[in-house]
């Protein structure tokens, strides 16, 4: 079931990857480049990365362009020629770009190009390969997860009373948070027995931070006196 969720995850990511295609985009060679923390960086007297700026605002727009995501570009109405490269930085108006040597030496200064941009799978598969490797019965026992039949029949699971008060609190606050971000403090906030971990999955932009961030809020402002929240 996990892997049907992370396959589900990249193809959507795929798309949205493949949303950031350029057509006509000027890209220009570059020795240096400032990174996040406003420090100058200088290449080596062989190396060079592609500049393609940006009107949009990447690093700020999730989902996005992420750094080691791979890069095919083309010369527009040249369907033969094809180089492939991968993303080096993301900036909030530029994208570096890391290509072959042969790129650089068969293109003009600046020039024109199409780029299209395919979603790196490293990261996938490291979570395919821990989906694998991981002691299921440990982290979720089965017995924890079971739902005992209500007097009715119905087996469907319930939060429990703990959980709808915190899930109904939420709703009569206003806090920003859709249904089922306030079902999953909910769930987060009912003890369970014996403890097990919590899975909040979902793409990017879907809220998952959002509902993080006002669970820890409903904890912090909870604790006992002496009580203390390690960071």
């Amino acid at each position: 079931r996990l892997h049907e969720l992370l396959w589900l995850e990249e193809a959507q990511q795929a798309q949205h990857t493949h949303a950031y295609d350029m057509v006509r985009v000027e890209v220009e060679p570059v020795r240096d480049y400032m990174d996040a923390n406003g420090m100058m960086n200088c290449l080596g007297p062989s190396e060079l990365l592609t500049r393609v700026k940006c009107e949009s605002l990447l690093a700020e727009k999730r989902p996005c362009i992420q750094r080691g995501d791979k890069v095919i570009a083309s010369r527009p109405g040249d369907g033969t020629s094809r180089w492939e490269g991968f993303v080096y930085i993301v900036t909030h108006n530029a994208l570096l770009l890391l290509f072959g040597t042969e790129f650089h030496a068969a293109q003009p200064t600046p020039t024109q190009m199409n780029l299209s941009f395919s979603v790196e799978r490293l990261t996938h598969r490291l979570m395919h390969r821990a989906v694998d490797e991981v002691r299921l019965s440990v982290a979720w026992p089965s017995g924890s997860a079971a739902s005992a039949p209500s007097a009715d029949g119905d087996t469907s699971e319930k939060l429990p009373d703990e959980g709808d008060t915190i899930a109904a609190s939420l709703r009569a606050s206003g806090a920003e948070l859709d249904e089922q971000q306030r079902r999953a403090i909910g769930k987060l906030m009912a003890p369970a027995s014996p403890p097990v971990p919590f899975l909040l999955f979902g793409p990017f932009g879907t809220g998952k931070t959002r509902t993080l961030t006002e669970y820890l809020r409903i904890i912090t402002g909870r604790k006992p006196p002496g009580a203390h929240v390690e960071q």
